[in-house]
């Protein structure tokens, strides 16, 4: 059985990997959720935003005149255009990409959005809404945004990804160290600076990452 429980309030995990220190805030996307948390946070280190592609054919259950993935997009917008989130690094999960594959076989993303030329080639279907998720960042000289294609249950893949979550978190910190060469550091330190237990400054051992989740369906594939 694979199922996940819809994010109520706001759920808080601590954690550490090796000598740095993490704490996560879960938080959900749902419109109820959302007033909850969205002006509460000030000084994340990264947010990670989790939407289904899988969705693109499917309404809200609270909106029946409101497509998921219009959705996730303008709650994405939200984010992005917070005050608190501007200098923010963000990391875009486009989760559940095994149903939008199953997905594809019967229909095109057409349905959604009529522009879409990608027809039923999963590729330029990612590609597509990926950038209609990077268009929604106004500041891309001061604010990088990490995409990935994900399946929730494919453990390897979220591994590697998850890696690399830690060290955009890592690189973010290093950012908001004046004293610090990043380029010269990372080159020293990335992708597996974790896992080889390297020492860094207490200044930036601490990190906040806020995780919402914009999935609106019960499965967690």
């Amino acid at each position: 059985l694979r199922a996940r429980v819809r994010t109520t309030g706001i759920v808080q995990q601590n954690f550490q990997i090796k000598d740095k220190k993490y704490t996560m805030f879960d938080v959900g996307g749902q419109r109820n959720e959302r007033r909850k948390w969205i002006h509460c946070f000030d000084n994340v280190t990264a947010v990670i935003f989790v939407t289904a592609i899988s969705e693109f054919d499917q309404v809200l259950y609270e909106d029946e005149n409101t497509n998921r993935m219009d959705e996730a997009l303008t709650l994405f917008e939200q984010i992005l255009t917070h005050p608190s989130f501007h200098n923010t690094s963000v990391i875009l999960f486009l989760n559940k990409r095994d149903i939008f594959t199953a997905k594809l076989a019967k229909k095109d993303m057409s349905c959604w959005d009529p522009a879409c030329d990608a027809g039923q080639d999963y590729d330029k279907a990612v590609e597509y809404i990926k950038a209609k998720f990077l268009s929604k960042n106004a500041f891309p000289e001061r604010r990088q945004i990490y995409a990935h294609a994900t399946c929730a249950t494919d453990t390897q893949n979220i591994a590697v990804i998850m890696e690399a979550v830690f060290d955009i978190v890592l690189k973010e910190n290093l950012r908001k160290m004046d004293s610090v060469d990043v380029d010269k550091m990372m080159a020293t330190t990335a992708p597996t600076a974790i896992s080889r237990g390297v020492k860094y400054p207490p200044s930036y051992l601490q990190n906040t990452i806020l995780l919402c989740s914009c999935q609106f369906t019960d499965s967690l594939k």
